[in-house]
């Protein structure tokens, strides 16, 4: 059953909290997600989130690799660019945000970026913009391309010109590729890697798509934190265990501002020694109780010789 999660990461420079909707890896197959479902069910759940922005993962085809796979994507395919439109038609307020993954460009990259196009998405592909926050602040999505697209995975492209004062969003299919940054981003969304798809008791999930071994959740690394989601579909077996599919919503929060400097602290007066202490003490009068007789001094008695 398909999940709608959440998580929160906090953001420098935001001006105001925002809701990202991530969906990642529909790969459209009869057996789980036709269009029919993807309108029925996935639209109408993504709506329900109330996202201020809208980010899309790639594989929105599910066609698979190898001769092998030929009946399997004969007998379950559902058109991808139908997928794609309708996905691409998603709204949201700060817009949808999308780029492309492996299983797309193994099917007609150029074809499906047109319908998340038409659909009214944006594709970023190696490529960044900025957009306007909440709050009367900023935000920069920057989106590479998957590698075995025909321009090949550039995160140094996706980053070119970017300022970086400003909040930033990575958004990648595969999610090694945020390993890949020139500089650390504020998130890094990816997908791919299905949480393994196949979990085990006391085991865990055996196949994992990512040379870092990500494999799904919110991740804390040298180049910023990094969401992977266990996406939608399935790849090569249309079967999940133990690993529910999701939609997740990243509620992105502005950082706490760093506290005020504090004054430093006065140093403490210098102590005086003992000999300054002895010569600054007065003197103070002899507190004789009055109940006391004065002893009475005599002069000493001559001696006879």
């Amino acid at each position: 059953m398909l999940e709608a999660n959440q998580a929160e990461i906090r953001i420098e420079g935001l001006t105001a909290p925002i809701r990202a909707l991530v969906a990642a890896d529909t790969q459209s197959l009869s057996l789980h997600w036709s269009e029919k479902r993807l309108a029925e069910k996935l639209k109408p759940m993504v709506e329900a989130q109330k996202p201020d922005l809208i980010l899309l993962l790639g594989d929105y085809s599910g066609i698979s690799h190898g001769p092998a796979q030929k009946l399997y994507n004969d007998w379950m395919r559902v058109d991808p660019q139908a997928a794609a439109r309708l996905l691409g038609g998603l709204e949201a307020p700060m817009g949808v945000y999308a780029i492309l993954g492996n299983h797309d460009w193994a099917e007609d990259g150029e074809a499906i970026a047109a319908a998340l196009a038409e659909g009214g998405a944006k594709v970023l592909r190696n490529e960044n913009l900025e957009i306007a926050a909440p709050g009367g602040g900023r935000l920069i999505l920057a989106g590479v391309d998957d590698p075995i697209g025909p321009q090949g995975a550039r995160p140094d492209l996706a980053l070119a010109g970017t300022d970086p004062a400003a909040p930033l969003i990575f958004l990648t299919h595969r999610p090694d590729e945020a390993m890949r940054l020139p500089r650390p981003a504020s998130l890094s969304a990816a997908g791919h890697t299905h949480g393994g798809q196949i979990c085990l008791p006391l085991i865990g999930c055996p196949v994992a798509m990512s040379r870092h071994g990500f494999s799904a959740g919110l991740y804390e690394t040298p180049k910023g934190p990094l969401y992977v989601s266990r996406g939608i579909g399935t790849a090569a077996l249309p079967l999940r265990f133990l690993n529910p599919p999701e939609i997740v919503t990243l509620n992105l929060i502005p950082a706490a501002p760093p506290a005020p400097a504090q004054p430093a602290p006065k140093p403490p007066a210098p102590r005086p020694d003992s000999s300054e202490l002895i010569a600054r003490e007065e003197p103070r009068p002899l507190n004789l109780s009055p109940n006391l007789p004065l002893a009475t001094v005599r002069a000493p008695e001559a001696i006879p010789r």
